[in-house]
């Protein structure tokens, strides 16, 4: 498997977020996160969910509701 490979496979079965107010979002809405972890490079802290329709719905949702609040 190429590394494009292992990329792509990874973020189909996975979604990975970078910030607090999204991780928040997911919360409220019922969804909890598999693990987290600490980016050493950018010493910034992400999550990581498991992907399903759900959850990629109410994330379809968030990124709506954030460009209605940026109008």
């Amino acid at each position: 498997m190429t590394r494009y490979e292992q990329i792509n496979d990874i973020n189909e079965r996975f979604i990975i977020t970078y910030g607090r107010h999204k991780v928040e979002y997911l919360r409220d809405k019922g969804f909890f996160y598999l693990f987290t972890g600490f980016n050493t490079n950018s010493h910034g802290q992400f999550w990581v969910y498991d992907s399903t329709s759900e959850i990629k719905y109410a994330l379809d949702h968030y990124a709506d509701k954030h460009i209605e609040n940026e109008k």
